[in-house]
């Protein structure tokens, strides 16, 4: 379990965490374990040195763990133009199953190793069923210390190589026991050598300083500087924050301004309605950056971000404002519990990583009305596809707030579906077309904009959509999957991370 853990989340800033990542990571994980146990089946009925052939699958399988991070980054990269499906599989099939087929000829070789030495005190049944009871017991505390403790401490290949290097030690005292000191110390010896070739599974990237890095349940985060000449994009330095590669803010480092439009196109939405200070309830923080667009203007902020790591690098990296709240909890479970009202209600947690299927469904959104004041709008910033399969899931979002009764004008960012957001902008009343007229000045981010340039008339694809997402049919990872690869597939050849 706690390899598969781990596999998962090497998985992640290549391919995402869509369902379509955990179906393939456990299909792999069941087929290899299934191939394990009929081999090690036929390997228990071989007149050989049983002893010998469990020593040398458990470290090939301590060795193939510790270099899993590494080999694993090596197939990811030249597997991630492929596709979703295809590109995980073959990757998956490559580093990962072959380690899970080792360990599952464990259990009949270790069963049979007992039952040949104690045949006559216990059934074969009863050692199968000890030796199963205690793996799985094993299985479940590494699972908890993985996912708990060691992935969002020490990383990735820092806990493959734990558990790796404590396999082989296992060996390595079994080996000693029986008097194999020559093969322990060759063990040992590889041991090492594993560990250093899997050391130069990253290497520094070119023109890109990488400030911090760290690995935990949710995935890997980065934050990185760079000189954006060296991207031909613009001659100041850049700071941006990527969620398993996926770029979630891009920001100046010297004025914290973002690259992006849809920060400011949200923030005028948000001032375009009336003049006054709102009550904001912005839901995704990533770093920081529209709140703190929203919060120039003086309005109250509570920011919801279900990952602690990232409100803590929106603090220390990109200079959160102080009197920004956070709260760190699943969006979907904070508006079921809230009892607040609130003027705005921003979704700002859908580009660049998987869309959480149970955010924005017909039930959601009638337990969100709640949370509105009689007055109060939704903004939702998503993928700017506007036609085609990357449009199914934007269009079923679109309907679906149609279907709970929602009134809606549409702004897209860019003429082009690539490298746009498209920002819905949803009402319980009658929207007022006059307020997007008015040319919006932010004089302490130093922009303005007008609104009304930035409207589109609502696409074919999304007034055909039949699509009403349901908490009974959570299918958004399913109808996101084109336009999240694009996205994601983009910015990991930007930077080549």
């Amino acid at each position: 379990m706690a390899t598969e853990l781990i596999a998962a989340k090497m998985v992640a800033p290549f391919f995402g965490q869509a369902i379509y990542v955990w179906a393939s990571v456990l299909g792999i994980t069941l087929g290899g374990l299934a191939l394990g146990y009929f081999s090690g089946g036929i390997l228990a009925s071989k007149s050989v040195d049983h002893l010998k052939m469990l020593v040398t699958i458990l470290l090939l399988s301590g060795i193939l763990l510790i270099m899993m991070p590494f080999t694993g980054n090596l197939i990811m990269s030249a597997t991630i133009g492929m596709g979703l499906k295809t590109g995980i599989l073959i990757s998956l099939s490559v580093y990962f199953l072959p380690l899970i087929l080792l360990m599952g000829t464990v259990s009949p070789l270790v069963i049979h190793l007992l039952n040949e030495e104690d045949k006559e005190k216990q059934s074969a049944g009863n050692i199968a069923g000890n030796i199963y009871a205690l793996s799985t017991t094993g299985g479940v505390l590494a699972t908890f210390i993985i996912g708990f403790v060691l992935l969002g401490s020490i990383g990735i290949r820092f806990s493959a190589l734990i558990f790796g290097v404590l396999l082989i030690c296992s060996t390595i005292l079994l080996l000693i026991k029986n008097n194999q000191k020559r093969i322990a110390l060759i063990s040992v010896f590889v041991t090492t050598l594993s560990f250093l070739l899997s050391g130069f599974s990253k290497q520094p990237i070119e023109n890109i300083e990488i400030i911090h890095q760290e690995e935990g349940v949710m995935g890997q985060l980065k934050v990185i500087e760079f000189e954006g000449a060296d991207f031909g994009m613009t001659n100041n330095s850049i700071k941006a924050l990527l969620v398993n590669n996926s770029l979630q803010t891009f920001e100046f480092v010297e004025s914290g301004n973002s690259l992006w439009i849809y920060p400011n196109l949200v923030d005028a939405l948000l001032n375009s309605k009336e003049n006054k200070k709102q009550d904001v309830l912005q839901l995704g923080l990533g770093a920081g950056t529209l709140a703190k667009y929203i919060n120039s203007n003086d309005h109250n902020v509570t920011a919801v971000e279900f990952d602690t790591r990232i409100a803590n690098i929106a603090k220390e990296y990109f200079a959160l404002d102080n009197d920004i709240k956070v709260i760190v909890d699943d969006a979907r479970h904070f508006l079921n519990t809230n009892t607040k009202k609130y003027d705005t209600i921003i979704f700002d947690c859908f580009l660049g990583e998987s869309i959480a299927p149970h955010l924005i469904t017909k039930q959601s959104l009638q337990k969100l009305k709640n949370s509105l004041n009689p007055n109060g709008q939704i903004l939702i910033n998503f993928y700017g596809f506007t036609k085609g399969d990357e449009a199914t899931a934007g269009a079923a979002i679109y309907n679906t707030l149609v279907k709970s009764d929602f009134e809606l004008a549409l702004f897209k960012t860019n003429k082009s579906d690539q490298n746009a957001n498209l920002v819905m902008l949803a009402s319980l009343n009658e929207i007022d077309d006059h307020v997007f007229n008015k040319t919006y000045i932010n004089k302490k981010k130093n922009f303005e904009i007008k609104t009304n340039n930035y409207r589109i008339n609502i696409p074919a694809a999304f007034t055909e959509s039949k699509i009403i997402l349901t908490d009974e049919k959570p299918e958004m990872d399913i109808l996101s999957k084109t336009a999240g690869i694009n996205w994601r597939k983009q910015y990991i050849d930007m930077f080549k991370l």
